[in-house]
């Protein structure tokens, strides 16, 4: 439901934006690649604006992405030496716990359950 009224209140307008957009700058434009000569470039595209312009767009967004990923990169590593980490100290009180039952199987953790459910407690 939640997407279908997203659909019509935002991604429909837009739509409609953005074709209108299209439609008035389709004029074409010529992209050059050529620092050096302006008469004759060497490497040049013509296009129409609007594709400059999305082109550009995207570009923009790929590269702030990129960046913001990348700057992410500490966090994440540090992220999973902590994942890491817990699980190492999950497992030793894990085992731990084994032992110490191992050892005392009256234990308090076990002495406030009903006979038979101390397994259930290990869980």
């Amino acid at each position: 439901m939640f997407r279908r009224i997203f659909n019509i209140v935002i991604t429909i307008p837009v739509a409609i934006v953005l074709l209108i957009f299209m439609v008035a700058n389709r004029q074409l434009v010529t992209l050059s690649l050529d620092p050096t000569t302006r008469e004759t470039p060497f490497l040049a595209f013509q296009l129409p604006m609007f594709v400059v312009i999305f082109a550009a767009l995207l570009v923009g967004i790929v590269a702030g992405g990129t960046l913001v990923w990348w700057k992410q990169g500490a966090y994440r590593k540090l992220a999973r030496k902590e994942h890491r980490d817990a699980e190492l100290w999950h497992k030793k009180a894990d085992e731990a716990r084994e032992r110490a039952d191992a050892l005392d199987p009256k234990s308090p953790a076990n002495a406030n359950l009903a006979p038979g459910l101390e397994k259930l407690s290990r869980m």
